[in-house]
């Protein structure tokens, strides 16, 4: 009697756990904003990391939406839309805070803060 064939490829049985754990660090990244470092530092550091887990994810999405698996696909964009403020804290696009003049003879000088 033949072997049923699996639903899932030897690299999805792999994907599947590591995108669970980046979806959950997306999601601690994104509370990181609402937490005080000093009462919960292990916050702080998904806060430092949300840049790369927001990376992370958008390549899992990437791999489940091509091997059409939506649901995964999904729950990630729904992550990223939930956290769509720390997404815009984070990498700040769009607005007008930034197109000052420069003045002749001034430095101006750029921060991460």
């Amino acid at each position: 009697m033949p072997k049923p064939k699996s639903k899932y490829t030897f690299f999805d049985k792999i994907f599947l756990p590591l995108t669970i754990v980046a979806a959950v660090c997306l999601l601690l990244g994104t509370i990181a904003g609402g937490v005080d470092p000093r009462t919960n530092i292990l916050f702080a550091y998904f806060a430092l990391a949300y840049p790369y887990s927001l990376l992370i994810n958008i390549f899992f999405s990437i791999w489940w939406a091509l091997r059409k698996r939506w649901a995964f696909v999904i729950v990630i964009v729904c992550l990223v839309g939930v956290g769509y403020k720390t997404l815009h804290a984070t990498f700040g696009f769009g607005g007008i805070e930034g197109e000052s003049q420069k003045t002749e003879g001034s430095i101006r000088m750029m921060t991460y803060n």
